[in-house]
């Protein structure tokens, strides 16, 4: 058994079960399914004994049920990239950190020489 199975047939904890509640209710507002399954889902969700059983529950249910616009302060995307755009600002900004990383180690040891050789 290896560490994806573990982590699937731990317990849910209740956040975990809230979380799957709350993506039931957004998906019986938009009409994904009707009143009559969506308490069957509700009382299942509340009755899972693994997060497997959750994700069970939740496989016909988008992904993108926060919509809207993407934005870096939330710290995650709010839903499925649509243009590609945003992971190439992404890319970009990355190089530019690594580019900034090396030109800064490449400083650090230039001067820890000029030092070096100055006080030796």
């Amino acid at each position: 058994m290896d560490a994806m199975d573990d982590a699937f047939a731990a317990r849910p904890s209740s956040t975990d079960k809230r979380i799957a509640l709350d993506r039931l209710a957004t998906a019986r507002r938009k009409g994904v399914f009707d009143a009559r399954e969506y308490r069957l889902r509700r009382r299942m969700a509340q009755r899972a004994r693994s997060v497997a059983d959750l994700q069970t529950l939740l496989l016909d249910v988008g992904d993108d049920e926060l919509g809207g616009e993407d934005h870096w302060r939330y710290g995650r995307w709010r839903g499925p990239v649509r243009e590609g755009r945003e992971l190439e600002i992404q890319r970009f900004v990355g190089a530019l950190f690594v580019v900034a990383a090396i030109v800064a180690v490449i400083v650090c040891v230039s001067v820890a020489i000029v030092l070096y050789r100055h006080f030796s």
